[in-house]
């Protein structure tokens, strides 16, 4: 059956939602991967709605389809500085033949705003030249904006999935199909439409456009993979800024108490990064165990880099005193 312009799928009916939700997914990419056609997937959606997990979700997904397993150390890229090496990965190692799916995770808060942008539609350009060139795969970009893929890329995108997760409930993710209204070939212009395509139910087409679809999380192995390796490439960023900075400092003022202090002020003028050295316990802040080891701290610095931080933070307004987190310990 003709999927085209105006229909994105075609599957067979289950009386499970969750496995017409998995066809719907699997055929809308790999379809298109067949024919060598490009999808470019864009995930948005506020910090904690879950873009990175549903991602991660639709690369299992896909993987399965291809017969594979999720290989998230090489089919996730984390920062910029690994970006070579992995493309290079899926698209030239025998290994990685059958691989068609690849996602370039956010490192917004890791990154200047400009630096962000222009790698991320550097990158988008990247692939569109070599899926054509060397073999098809879905590339998905996970960022809270569209605004940072410039105009010319957006008219290159397939598919906008928005992200958003109810308290309590798990995300939802709404996809919509990118297409070029060029009615006005003066002006044409870019829009979005629901998804939306055939569910084949006792030989009969029913028309379906799925208002939204509910993600499960990715499978445990996957996400702690994920979390790992999240936390190991995002940290060498951070190591390298803070290190740049050290070296001012130190040269200024010499070592000492000023290295922790410096520290602390930036992670509290940093709130986006505090993920990396911070976890929720009982409800309340607490340094994660591996913080000494991330910034070659001693057990002393560590401790009153804990102290001037929370102070700092308490400055900023994003936690309660440290004083009275330690009375009701």
């Amino acid at each position: 059956m003709y999927v085209g312009k105006y229909i994105d799928f075609v599957v067979e009916y289950d009386k499970d939602p969750k496995v017409v939700g998995k066809r719907i997914i699997t055929n809308i990419i790999t379809q298109r991967l067949k024919y060598k056609k490009p999808v470019i997937i864009f995930i948005a959606g506020d910090s904690g709605e879950g873009k990175s997990y549903a991602a991660l979700k639709i690369m299992e997904i896909i993987n399965e389809f291809y017969g594979v397993k999720s290989d998230v150390a090489t089919q996730v890229i984390y920062t910029p500085l690994d970006y070579a090496t992995k493309i290079d990965t899926i698209l030239y190692d025998k290994k990685f033949k059958k691989y068609r799916l690849v996602i370039l995770d956010e490192a917004r808060e890791l990154l200047k705003a400009k630096l962000w942008y222009s790698f991320i539609n550097r990158a988008m350009a990247d692939i569109n030249a070599m899926m054509r060139k060397i073999k098809p795969i879905a590339f998905i970009v996970v960022s809270q904006f569209i605004k940072d893929v410039d105009a010319d890329m957006r008219r290159t995108l397939t598919f906008y999935i928005k992200a958003s997760r109810p308290l309590g409930k798990k995300t939802r993710l709404q996809i919509y199909r990118m297409w070029k209204d060029d009615r006005d070939i003066e002006r044409p212009t870019l829009k979005k439409r629901r998804l939306r395509g055939f569910v084949i139910k006792n030989g009969k087409r029913i028309l379906f456009k799925p208002k939204y679809f509910r993600v499960s999380l990715p499978q445990e192995d996957v996400r702690k993979k994920y979390e790992e390796m999240n936390y190991s490439e995002k940290s060498k960023i951070i190591k390298r800024k803070l290190n740049k900075l050290m070296i001012k400092i130190n040269e200024e003022l010499g070592n000492g108490d000023e290295r922790t202090v410096t520290l602390a002020k930036w992670y509290a003028k940093h709130p986006q990064s505090l993920s990396l050295i911070m976890t929720k316990y009982r409800g309340k802040l607490k340094l994660k165990k591996d913080i000494q080891k991330l910034h070659d701290l001693t057990r002393k610095e560590a401790k009153h880099f804990q102290a001037v931080l929370f102070e700092e933070l308490q400055k900023e307004g994003l936690m309660e005193s440290h004083k009275n987190n330690e009375e009701n310990e």
